[in-house]
């Protein structure tokens, strides 16, 4: 997932063991400077810390 940068927008659409594990440094990794849109199909991701980190986040 290092290869994954200065993204928009991230989408997690599938509830993979590894996607969970995810902490919200490695996702940070993932973003550019701009704003923060993460899509979390799955609701795997703790929505309350990420929109207090100032996230624009979604879920299903």
């Amino acid at each position: 997932m290092n290869s994954i940068v200065d993204m928009d927008a991230v989408i997690l659409a599938v509830a993979h063991t590894e996607f969970a594990s995810f902490t919200m440094p490695e996702i940070e990794k993932m973003f550019g400077s701009g704003k923060k849109v993460l899509l979390d199909i799955k609701g795997l991701l703790d929505r309350h810390e990420y929109e207090a980190a100032g996230y624009s986040y979604w879920r299903l």
